[in-house]
């Protein structure tokens, strides 16, 4: 008899399946072999998969996170954009209560829709904050 998967682990494995086909794509950059950059995989609490990374070079971050983007119960879609882009720099701002928002100025975000044009710009970002970690140091 097949096990029931509940909503939560729908949505936790489409985000999951979701960062693997990005993951496939950005693991092997050239970009990544940099010494100076540390790449951390954030697991998705229910299924224990990675749904997200963190590139670091010094004060510098780019994450690439993946969103559901269907709607686990009715398949509907619900995001148009599940693939976000985020880089920052550490420090650059501080939140009061640690839940705020940040201030626009100092995170950059992009969505997108597709695998192939997020790695393209996430990629883009790491050399971005790669090059400013080298002007900085």
């Amino acid at each position: 008899m097949a096990k029931d998967i509940s909503p939560a682990e729908i949505a936790a494995n489409q985000k999951c399946d979701l960062f693997a086909l990005i993951f496939q794509q950005i693991k092997h950059s050239p970009l990544l072999l940099n010494e100076n950059l540390e790449m951390v995989l954030e697991d998705n609490p229910v299924s224990n998969k990675p749904e997200a990374t963190i590139v670091k070079a010094g004060s510098f971050r780019a994450s690439i996170r993946t969103y559901v983007a269907k709607h686990p119960v009715s398949g509907e879609i619900i995001n148009n954009l599940p693939i976000m882009i985020s880089s920052w720099r550490e420090n650059s701002f501080h939140l009061k209560e640690g839940c705020e928002t940040p201030p626009i100025e100092k995170l950059n975000n992009k969505a997108f829709e597709n695998v192939e044009d997020s790695v393209k710009f996430f990629l883009s970002q790491i050399e971005l904050i790669s090059r400013e970690n080298k002007q900085e140091v």
